[in-house]
């Protein structure tokens, strides 16, 4: 399988330490930079003035050295005449005249300088005009003209202010100057104090990152070091995990797969990555499977677990239950699925199942002839009995009865938890249930001296299986019943609660203790383990009985004053407008109105709801609802012969079986071949016998009394044959077979009425005889299965009853076998 490294997801605090301080020293740098940036160029700034009033200084000097050499030649040519005075003066004369420019255009910024310049200027041009009045007097009047002009003071004078006029520029200017170099010094202070701290700040800054690094190398080497191993342990438990794990994308692709995977499918090492996750179901399922696999529902709630079919890489399939979860990872949305192979669980379920088929078998079989033996004796039927003998067979048929009810909730508590506890669902009536339930429990509320009463209430009807319900009302009413004081009273009463049918089963005893509440409906649960064993019970009947509430969608709870009593409630979804049975309907079709008032009122005098028609258009409307049992039809209809509407109701399955019953005018004997083929139950000519149709109509819906009837018993237990025999003798003739070979050589040589069917029989299943069970009209014969084994609603809805081993007494059996022969009687 390909290995993949563990992503390096470690995130140190030292580097998280580091990088912020990273941050504040490239703050610090910034800043302490533009500082420095700011303070060198206010330094430049100031050099580049100092070197400018340095300048102005050194001009300004030179023009005052110019002026003073210009009056030394003005002196020496007023003294002399020479020309080259004379020269030296408009030389002098011409640079002073060039740096007084200089001066005016660099001190044109500073208004006060200007000003103070401007007039030295006048001063120095009126000077310069008087130098060259005094060799003009020269070289016309001669020396003595010039010297007096020179000693006139007049020339002195304006070279004394000029001095003074340059000596305050020149102050300016040195104030200026030094006032510069102070500020220049402190400049390179502060440049040298950034300079400094910037150094101080990259030092301790980097001591400090070489410091966090340092510890977030460690850190890192921690943090991989804990993740990779974190990673090899998840990687082992990967790898070692029993059950297969698939990690798949939402195109169906498996990204990884664990060592148990690919030895479950049968690949090698790695060879499951990047195979689609179809061809790992059989080929009519991968598209369903990866449909449901990434199915809206299915992610909303997180995932979804379900067994299903596996595929082998050499095509092999085998059963597996998968568990599906969804990871959000970086990548995208993945699906993570533990694969679990269920073959050997399928094979303990087998073999728990055929474990309970033979417990089912081996023990319901002799309980039951245990039972029904005792029964009989006990009922007289091997004649009185001795005082003593009669008491020690009611202690053993007591016994019994406790061993047949314990290894009736085992195998119950069996089915429910496995789910296969079968249930026939149908429309009832809560109140006629009650009165069933207490009916069978009449006779043990007798040996307790606890009197049972059904109080008045509504009809209310729910959908529910009747026998089921009747079992879970058996052991609230014996609980009760084994805890109220003799004398006393166990009430049941049926309610309606709002969308709910309640039926409530409650007693005066001394109530449920606090400290057992909790716990009341566990396997296995008594109050008073002592007290327990002396009212009898095994401690299961109230856990199955809210295992089966709970399958009809309802809830067993209950209520325990602290005074005493007790109250069990049985809560189930109540049906509104629940259909009629469609036994307890007839429909009378009749153009002629007296005859069918008269007929209508003859059939409503025997209990019988009537709805009636005088149109085969009106019958077949009336038909479409499927809520009748039974037709009494005339033939002669102003629309049509009744006779095709027989024959529609024979070509629908869900009225194939309906009982037609002819009333007409026309003699029977004409139209036998039409009574045969369209198996009508019936013909009765006019003028009707009133008596006779009610019998018949009676009958036909089954009330009417069962007769001599010819039971074929078909069972490999002869103790069990012999029990039935002997209870059905005062009825029925009863014939007694072992096995299939036996049961086909005795319908071979006579038909009978009613068929016994056991379904496990040494030489086979009882149920390849239902085919064969068949009259000389090869109409079906009907079937009663007593068996070991609960069958399947399928089962149940093909034969006449199924009443199971140990869980029906002989009363209920002869009692079945009467209700068949009742319905059958007209046919």
């Amino acid at each position: 399988m390909q290995r993949h490294p563990a992503p390096d997801r470690s995130r140190a605090p030292g580097a998280r330490a580091a990088a912020v301080l990273g941050v504040v020293l490239a703050a610090f740098l910034t800043a302490t930079g533009v500082w420095l940036f700011h303070e060198l160029e206010q330094a430049r700034a100031l050099k580049n003035a100092l070197h400018a009033d340095i300048e102005h200084r050194r001009v300004l000097g030179e023009a005052q050295q110019y002026l003073e050499s210009a009056e030394s030649a003005e002196l020496n040519y007023a003294l002399t005449g020479q020309p080259a005075f004379r020269r030296e003066f408009e030389v002098k004369a011409e640079h002073l005249v060039a740096h007084w420019r200089t001066l005016a255009t660099s001190l044109a910024a500073e208004p006060a300088q200007k000003q103070r310049l401007d007039a030295l200027h006048a001063l120095v041009t009126e000077r310069l005009e008087n130098m060259r009045e005094v060799m003009r007097l020269r070289d016309q009047q001669g020396q003595p003209a010039a010297q007096r002009s020179v000693a006139s003071g007049a020339g002195e004078d304006l070279m004394r202010r000029t001095r003074a006029g340059m000596d305050a520029i020149t102050q300016v200017e040195d104030a200026t100057i030094t006032r510069g170099l102070r500020e220049q010094s402190r400049s390179a202070d502060r440049i040298e104090w950034i300079v400094v701290v910037q150094f101080l700040g990259l030092g301790v800054g980097a001591a400090v990152i070489v410091f966090l690094v340092r510890r977030y190398e460690r850190t890192r080497k921690a943090l991989l070091y804990s993740i990779e191993s974190q990673y090899e342990r998840q990687r082992a438990v990967f790898d070692a995990a029993t059950d297969g794990i698939l990690l798949v994308t939402q195109e169906g692709v498996i990204e990884n797969a664990n060592p148990a995977a690919e030895r479950l499918f049968g690949y090698d090492e790695g060879e499951l990555d990047g195979v689609d996750t179809r061809r790992i179901r059989p080929p009519h399922e991968g598209d369903e499977a990866l449909s449901i696999l990434w199915s809206a529902e299915n992610v909303g709630r997180g995932g979804y677990r379900r067994d299903v079919t596996g595929q082998r890489k050499d095509g092999s399939t085998f059963p597996m239950e998968v568990s599906v979860t969804y990871a959000h990872l970086p990548e995208g949305e993945r699906a993570v699925i533990f694969i679990r192979d269920i073959s050997s669980r399928r094979e303990v379920e087998r073999l728990k199942d055929e474990f309970v088929s033979t417990v089912s078998h081996e023990l319901r079989t002799p309980l039951t002839s245990i039972a029904g033996s005792l029964g009989l004796v006990a009922g007289g039927a091997a004649g009185p009995l001795p005082e003593k003998a009669a008491r020690l067979i009611g202690i053993a048929q007591s016994n019994s009865q406790r061993l047949v009810r314990l290894i009736n909730d085992m195998l119950d508590l069996e089915k429910l938890e496995s789910g296969t506890l079968p249930f026939l669902m149908a429309p009832i009536d809560l109140a006629e249930t009650a009165t069933r339930a207490i009916d069978a429990m009449r006779g043990y509320a007798d040996q307790f001296g606890v009197e049972l009463a059904l109080e008045p209430g509504p009809s209310v009807k729910v959908r529910a299986d009747s026998d089921r319900l009747v079992q879970i009302l058996n052991n609230l009413i014996s609980n009760a019943v084994k805890y109220s004081p003799r004398g006393d009273a166990v009430r049941v009463k049926v309610a309606r609660e709002g969308g709910k049918a309640r039926v409530s089963v409650v007693d005066a005893g001394p109530g449920i203790p606090a400290a057992f509440r909790d716990r009341i409906f566990t396997r296995f649960a008594q109050a008073d383990a002592s007290d327990a064993r002396g009212k009898g019970g095994t401690g299961l009947g109230l856990h199955i009985a809210k295992g089966i509430a709970e399958r009809h969608g309802g809830r067993l709870w209950f209520e325990s004053p602290e005074g005493g009593g007790t109250a069990f409630h049985l809560d189930l979804p109540a049906l509104d407008d629940v259909p009629e049975q469609p036994r307890d309907r007839v429909l009378l079709v009749e153009d002629d109105a007296l005859a069918s008032a008269m007929l209508q009122a003859t059939l409503e005098d025997e209990g019988l709801k009537v709805d009636t028609a005088d149109t085969l258009a009106d019958a077949r409307k009336i038909l479409a609802d499927g809520r009748h049992g039974a037709l009494v039809l005339d033939l002669r209809l102003p629309d049509g012969d009744g006779m095709d509407l027989v024959r529609e109701l024979r070509t629908r399955p869900e009225t194939r079986g309906m009982p037609v019953v002819i009333v007409s005018g026309e003699s029977a004997r004409g139209r036998a071949r039409d009574v045969r083929a369209l198996e009508v139950t019936d013909w009765i000519e006019k003028p009707v016998d009133p008596d006779r149709l009610a019998d018949l109509v009676r009958n036909t819906v089954g009330q009417a009394a069962p007769g001599a009837t010819v039971v074929l018993h078909v069972d490999d237990d002869p103790d069990i044959r012999e029990i039935v025999a002997t209870a059905l003798r005062d009825c029925c003739e009863v014939l007694s077979v072992a096995g299939l070979a036996e049961a086909r050589a005795c319908l071979a040589e006579r038909k009978p009425d009613l068929v016994i069917l056991d379904l496990e029989l040494q030489d086979g299943s009882g149920l390849d005889l239902l085919p064969e069970l068949k009259d000389e009209d090869d109409k079906p014969i009907p079937v009663v299965v007593f068996s070991a084994q609960d069958t399947s609603g399928d089962l149940s809805a093909s034969v006449a009853a199924v009443l199971v081993k140990s869980r029906t007494s002989l009363a209920d059996l002869v009692s079945a076998v009467h209700d068949v022969v009742r319905e059958e009687g007209s046919e």
